[in-house]
């Protein structure tokens, strides 16, 4: 008989054993990151969901909706609306009680009275901010919504002109 010489594996079958190797743990890896988005989304609403249920609804619902695109435009709404009331209820919360400071016993000494006075300023500063934020965010929700809005409207030409030809 004769000795057959054991020829080592090519590199090719090894790159490609590693390869599958290599997308096996990147799956497993984006499995596992899914699970852990799920369970951290899942810990929130919780949360969240509390400061905004503690608000009186403002708006009315239309009772009748006529077609998709206006209930696609009220969902949008929905969660304009839900997102001011959220920064109405941080703002309302953050805010201090005006009787309180009213109240308030004078500081002793003039270094204390200065330190208040900056401790209100920057709070005041700090408020403001705050306040042009959310008008920066709630601006940008609402031309969000107009541009959503024109984008419907020409899907549903598109859909009309395509039935049309049809």
């Amino acid at each position: 008989m004769k000795s057959k010489k054991m020829r080592p594996l090519s590199n090719k079958v090894l790159k490609k054993s590693n390869r599958s190797h290599q997308k096996w743990w990147f799956g497993i890896l984006l499995i596992v990151l899914f699970i852990g988005y799920l369970i951290w989304k899942n810990s929130l609403p919780e949360d969240d969901t509390t400061a905004v249920e503690s608000l009186p609804a403002t708006t009315e619902q239309p009772d009748a909706v006529p077609s998709t695109a206006t209930s696609l435009d009220n969902v949008v709404n929905d969660d304009v609306l839900d997102d001011s009331q959220a920064i109405a209820a941080v703002t309302d919360t953050e805010a201090p009680d005006p009787e309180n400071i009213l109240k308030a016993p004078l500081p002793k000494t003039n270094s204390l009275a200065k330190e208040e006075i900056d401790r209100l300023e920057d709070e005041r500063q700090r408020l403001a901010a705050q306040e042009k934020l959310a008008a920066e965010q709630i601006a940008m929700t609402k031309q969000l919504t107009e541009l959503k809005a024109q984008e419907i409207a020409l899907l549903e030409q598109q859909i009309a002109q395509l039935e049309a030809d049809t």
